[in-house]
């Protein structure tokens, strides 16, 4: 156990998948909440597709299979659904508190909103989601 540690915040979005195969079973099982951040890939899986935030970026190190699934994806639903899809993704995971989604003006504000307070996405669009981005266990 971690002692007076009930919340962890980790990065987690379509892209980097990872810590849904090593950290949120061992803190399921703590009992520990889990605080999403990240979860728009730092403005790649927006409608604009570009690293906004952070040091790091995409581009500067360009990961071919992740350039390839974006591409499919954009190819398969409209890219206006894709930060929605990004969100609904990481959403579907029951372990998930809640996430933290950056908001850079009232309208970046308005659009979260927007997603949050309409309908899900059809099953078709989320199966689209899930074959392109396919999760990677290491």
């Amino acid at each position: 156990s971690f002692p007076g540690i009930s919340v962890l915040e980790v990065e987690f979005n379509l892209h980097n998948q990872e810590a849904a195969f090593k950290l949120f079973p061992l803190l399921e099982k703590k009992q520990m909440g889990i605080v999403v951040k990240v979860p728009l890939a730092r403005g790649l899986l927006t409608k604009n597709g570009k690293v906004k935030t952070g040091s790091f970026s995409y581009n500067e190190k360009p990961d071919l299979k992740y350039k390839e699934n974006l591409e499919k994806l954009e190819n398969e639903i409209n890219k206006k659904i894709l930060p929605e899809a990004a969100i609904r993704f990481i959403l579907e995971y029951q372990q998930v508190s809640t996430f933290i989604v950056g908001t850079r003006s009232i309208t970046h504000l308005k659009e979260n909103l927007r997603i949050l307070s309409n309908p899900n996405l059809s099953y078709k669009e989320l199966e689209k989601v899930y074959k392109t981005y396919s999760p990677k266990k290491e």
